[in-house]
């Protein structure tokens, strides 16, 4: 048995025999340290997977699947499935690409005023190459210069929320939404 999961169906066990249904109360006697909300996600997570039966809300007991899985030691961990949780990406360039699909035109001076925070090293000039490089395969276009302004640019191809993956040694960009990669012409 693993972390609380174990925890919980052995206390619950000992608990059974003097007052039959155990609530989240008692269990939360036996077992101080953990919050009310952990001891009731955990049991939710018994009851789904049938080592746990409840009569009524917040009053559980122990199944024979339950007792087995206690007596055999196995192991049951109520975390997250493997997979489930993407890791969010927090860098620079995925700062500007979540900038770029909620304003779709902007220009590089707007752009690095809002996704740097200054703990980044030469962030003008990566960015600049990042904004070229989206703009060389066509996720970007440069819209025509009005006067003396700097130049805007426009999200022409929004592929979704992951950002698109620079490769300035091999001259790509790989978009990890569509597993797509796109080559850059010899101007860019």
């Amino acid at each position: 048995m693993a972390w609380l999961a174990g925890d919980v169906l052995t206390a619950i066990e000992a608990l059974a025999p003097t007052c039959g249904c155990v609530t989240l109360d008692k269990l939360a006697e036996r077992l101080p340290g953990h919050s009310p909300q952990q001891l009731s996600n955990c049991c939710g997570h018994l009851t789904r997977v049938k080592f746990l039966s409840h009569s009524k809300r917040g009053c559980y007991r122990i199944t024979e699947a339950g007792k087995t899985a206690l007596r055999e030691g196995a192991a049951l961990k109520t975390g997250p499935k493997p997979g489930y949780h993407q890791k969010k990406a927090r860098g620079l360039r995925q700062r500007a690409w979540r900038y770029m699909r909620s304003e779709r035109k902007f220009d590089l001076d707007g752009l690095q005023g809002v996704v740097c925070d200054g703990s980044e090293k030469a962030a003008a000039a990566n960015l600049y190459q990042y904004v070229a490089a989206l703009c060389g395969v066509g996720f970007l276009v440069a819209l025509p210069r009005r006067g003396k302004s700097a130049t805007r640019y426009y999200l022409e191809r929004d592929s979704g929320r992951l950002a698109p993956v620079y490769r300035r040694k091999t001259q790509e960009v790989f978009d990890p939404n569509s597993g797509e990669i796109y080559r850059l012409q010899e101007d860019a």
